[in-house]
């Protein structure tokens, strides 16, 4: 299992070199027990899966709504692909690649992430005052992790490190495909704040030369599911 897209020679020799260890036979130690140790036999002929994920990006186009006194982002939703797509190997191997991008899967992460500091809100929340009375409980566990977020990258000196912590920042408070793809002028992650992406929409960059990678204007009407 990888967290990056590498290619198929070094997937390959990898596997080849985890077949050849295991050859080697396995160990299994646990403190207080007598050792264990197991012969493995590699077949002559290992059945090989590798799993893809396809490459479309999430889309970029995003819009502002009106909706009980609040002013809600709204972002075009993914359209992934009918089907996955399996390829039989000969001999002995498949290769597949999923309905959804690396990006899809990223976003769905990050919104798993997004739910537990919801439900921690909850039960900070739940029954005493919050800091922002105007947020439900879960909003509020969301807002606390970001203020600390925020207050964390004051300390932080490392160039990449913070660039990292300002991509989560922003994806936290505006979703992974805006959050992640946001840059300043100088074409590294920067802060995304409310007002730069209202200056998007209307001149395709922030006044400071910001702008989400990816985003190209449209005067097409946004679809919503």
């Amino acid at each position: 299992m990888k967290s990056y897209r590498c290619s198929r020679n070094k997937v390959m020799a990898q596997l080849d070199h985890h077949l050849a260890r295991a050859e080697e036979g396995l160990v299994i130690s646990v403190p207080g027990c007598k050792q264990v140790r197991c012969d493995v036999r590699v077949a002559d002929l290992p059945l090989k899966v590798f799993v893809f994920p396809a490459r479309w990006r999430l889309s970029r186009h995003f819009s502002f709504r009106s909706f009980r006194n609040r002013h809600l982002l709204v972002v075009q939703p993914p359209k992934p692909g009918a089907t996955s797509t399996t390829v039989p190997e000969n001999p002995g191997g498949w290769t597949i690649e999923l309905r959804w991008s690396g990006e899809a899967l990223a976003a769905a992460a990050y919104e798993i992430v997004l739910w537990c500091l919801g439900r921690l809100g909850e039960r900070i929340y739940g029954d005493r005052p919050s800091p922002w009375p105007e947020m439900s409980p879960a909003e509020a566990g969301h807002n606390a992790a970001k203020m600390a977020l925020y207050y964390a990258m004051l300390h932080i000196d490392d160039r990449e490190t913070g660039a990292q912590a300002v991509k989560l920042y922003n994806i936290l408070g505006f979703g992974f495909a805006l959050g992640s793809s946001f840059r300043g002028r100088d074409g590294r992650p920067a802060m995304l704040w409310p007002q730069d992406l209202d200056e998007i929409l209307r001149t395709g960059r922030t006044r400071k030369g910001g702008y989400l990678e990816g985003y190209e204007p449209s005067k097409k009407k946004l679809e919503l599911s």
